[in-house]
């Protein structure tokens, strides 16, 4: 079968707008053949007149016009669009965006090189320079999440079997926002994953006006609002949301949540956006704009998505009810601790005779289903030596395992008094048959004299600048200035410094081995050798690496680096 590509553009008084894009179609180039499907859903401004003068000075292009007599919302124009298509792909963009002339062809080379996803989003640039565009831009709202759940309904195809099959747009989302994000979950899945071509492009001609661009953020927060209410197991498999901060402190105490919350927030603003933004060399006007869009993007988004109000947790207990989750004896205990996996924990390996500290264990429920214990699962940590005591672990009596649910358990560990090697164990037990499930072990040091590790920096080789998405092997050379002999089975690796000042996670690996068969000795120097990948943002960047011992401490020198990230010319 030959491939056809069909390019599906909904539209409402968007004339002008339209128009642009149209123009941009006129200079497509794709070695699939294609067709132009435009969708009006009741525009009164015209456009089926300037779409039709189009029509008739472009007869080379396969273009086909749709007026909807009723309007309905962009999930109702998208699936009349899929149902008069007639290629076995589909390529969606918005009436006010344009087209680069290759962006079909990428797309469609990026699917027929990965035949097995189920789609392919691409990169989203401005066409004005206003400051409304330009934060769109800096921080790639309309591109896919890092997490690739999800593409862009500005600049996406798919395969049009997978998204028939997964039941198409769900016409329940009248207002645009968050349709194509609810499409995106169903394909997940069904076992479907997504790609993304930053050479597929489309330029976006955003409303300038603060008040659309703060109803845009409220509309984003009401459809996934709207996919919480219809679509909740898929959005508690997919999405980590907000009301999962404290232990999912949400679904005991809302304003004990709406507390962590608004912390949670400033905390973004100081920590994550200012330093962000700083990196940006922007005006201080431009530093004040952006610093509030921020801020009215996640106040309009929260409102609309009723985080303030308890959406979720309404959902959350209505769900509950309504497929008698509380129901005893629903899921078997002993199959349940099985899917339970240890996701992290703070319980050093080195420790003092008699030392006492506050201890925490967290583990993901890795199911697909719900479940609430009832006092039938109980946590222990056993350690091999009566000499060591650890505080009771009791778990919520109304706890709710849900998919993907982190829970944290926090516990008081007193070490023994007598100096040697012991082992912890992690252990979920089922109370009422008195059977247990091993979470994981961890072997644990009491000594008095612990090992001495100390680390200089010899040299280094990193670059001062680099282009978006420009690779470069790096190196760093430590001599071992301490005590004690550095192996891989030392847990000693060199990592990227834990501090929020720290861009090094965004260019390369968190961290890096020491070699299986390789001992640095005391006075030895060791070179460590890795890649690193500019992001695709310009600016100034700080990368920091220190040499770790993992669940102890880092320690010696600390290296930090400036990279400048910028487009040429």
């Amino acid at each position: 079968m030959t491939d056809k590509i069909s390019i599906i553009v909904p539209t409402y008084n968007r004339r002008e707008l339209l128009r642009a894009l149209l123009e941009s179609f006129e200079q497509l180039v794709c070695s699939c053949e294609f067709e132009i499907i435009v969708v009006d859903d009741g525009s009164t401004d015209d456009t089926s007149k300037m779409v039709d003068g189009w029509i008739k000075s472009n007869p080379g292009l396969n273009l086909t016009y749709q007026y909807l007599e009723e309007r309905s919302g962009p999930s109702h124009a998208r699936n009349v669009g899929i149902s008069i298509s007639s290629g076995n792909l589909l390529a969606f963009t918005d009436s006010d965006c344009r087209v680069d002339s290759l962006w079909a062809e990428q797309l469609y080379h990026f699917l027929q090189k990965n035949p097995s996803l189920g789609g392919v989003g691409g990169k989203v640039l401005p066409v004005n320079r206003d400051i409304i565009s330009r934060y769109y831009t800096m921080h790639k709202l309309l591109e896919p999440p890092h997490s690739m759940i999800n593409l862009i309904g500005a600049n996406c195809m798919f395969w049009k079997q997978i998204v028939v099959l997964a039941g198409m747009f769900d016409e329940s989302f009248v207002i645009p926002g968050g349709e194509e994000v609810c499409l995106c979950y169903k394909i997940l899945a069904m076992g479907y994953h997504f790609g993304f071509e930053e050479r597929a492009i489309v330029f976006h001609d955003y409303r300038k006006e603060l008040r659309d661009f703060v109803k845009t953020f409220f509309n984003y927060g009401s459809g996934e609002r709207n996919i919480i209410e219809r679509y909740f197991p898929l959005y508690l498999k997919f999405v980590n949301p907000p009301e999962r901060l404290k232990n999912n402190i949400a679904l005991q105490n809302h304003k004990a949540f709406l507390f962590y919350f608004f912390k949670h927030q400033l905390s973004t603003v100081i920590f994550y956006e200012r330093p962000f933004l700083k990196r940006k060399q922007l005006s201080l006007k431009d530093y004040i704009a952006f610093q509030t869009l921020f801020i009215l993007v996640n106040i309009s988004f929260h409102l609309g998505r009723g985080t303030i109000t308890g959406v979720f947790r309404k959902r959350f207990d209505r769900y509950v009810t309504e497929n008698c989750i509380d129901t005893p004896d629903r899921v078997n205990p002993a199959d349940f601790i099985r899917k339970l996996r240890v996701s992290r924990d703070n319980i050093r390996t080195i420790l003092s005779p008699g030392e006492s500290m506050k201890a925490s264990v967290s583990f993901v429920n890795f199911s697909d289903q719900f479940y609430m214990p009832r006092g039938k699962i109980k946590i222990f940590i056993d350690c091999n030596s009566p000499n060591f005591s650890i505080s009771e672990i009791h778990l919520p009596e109304k706890l709710i395992f849900y998919p993907k649910m982190e829970y944290t358990c926090f516990f008081t560990l007193k070490t023994a008094t007598i100096e040697g090697n012991y082992t912890l164990k992690v252990i979920l037990k089922n109370v009422s048959e008195n059977t247990g499930h091993q979470l994981f072990v961890r072997n644990i040091m009491i000594t008095s004299h612990p090992p001495h590790f100390n680390a200089a920096i010899i040299s280094s080789s990193f670059p001062i600048a680099l282009h978006p998405g420009e690779k470069r092997e790096v190196t760093i050379i430590m001599k071992n200035t301490g005590e004690d002999q550095w192996n891989e089975k030392s847990n000693v690796f060199l990592g990227a410094v834990d501090d929020t000042n720290n861009d090094a996670n965004r260019f390369g690996p968190r961290y890096v081995k020491i070699p299986d068969t390789c001992d640095v000795l005391p006075g030895s120097e060791i070179e460590f050798r890795f890649i690193i990948c500019a992001p695709g943002d310009s600016g100034d960047y700080t990368l920091k690496y220190r040499m770790v011992r993992e669940n102890v401490a880092s320690f010696g020198d600390i290296f930090e680096c400036r990279i400048r990230v910028f487009h040429e010319g």
